[in-house]
């Protein structure tokens, strides 16, 4: 957390302080420790979910550096501070709550999101827009390039370009 650093021992991090870091393009991971069926009902946008169920066995392979900036919430089936404990036993050094949770996120001005995968989901909405060169479903460019492999003969199995 560049400039705008929390001090250490610092715990609790506000939430205008992470969208600040967001907003600079500072690394910072926001863990959702919460389990997924509950992080889908809202999150913050760029908030990754860690099910403190799964954290010892994801954060690893997730978060390779142990001194990358990780700000931590959950909830009362997920709390912050066991997540940030197990986090810092597996050696991470720069571990922070934010501050007040989601209500803190959504007070600051923070939006919540609902489902996975949405910045992905987002892109493809954008992408799969009706442009008038195709439907969404199958663009034109996937007509002409898989066409060959796609069509069938008398038998009914696919052929192939030789």
């Amino acid at each position: 957390m560049s400039g705008s650093a929390t001090p250490p021992g610092t715990t609790d991090i506000p939430a205008a302080q992470v969208r600040a870091l967001l907003l600079h393009r500072d690394e910072v991971v926001i863990a959702d420790v919460r389990e997924e069926a509950v992080y889908a009902r809202g999150h913050p946008l760029w908030a990754a979910n860690f099910p403190l169920s799964r954290l010892e066995l994801d954060a690893w392979r997730r978060i390779p550096r142990r001194d990358t900036p990780i700000v931590v919430h959950g909830d009362a089936n997920a709390p912050a501070r066991r997540a940030m404990s197990v986090l810092r036993q597996l050696g991470y050094s720069r571990v922070g709550a934010l501050l007040d949770g989601l209500d803190g996120w959504i007070a600051s001005g923070g939006e919540i999101f609902q489902d996975v995968n949405v910045p992905s989901k987002a892109f493809g909405e954008l992408v799969g827009e009706p442009s008038g060169r195709g439907s969404p479903a199958r663009p034109s460019w996937a007509r002409a390039t898989h066409a060959p492999w796609t069509t069938r003969g008398d038998s009914g199995a696919a052929t192939y370009p030789e």
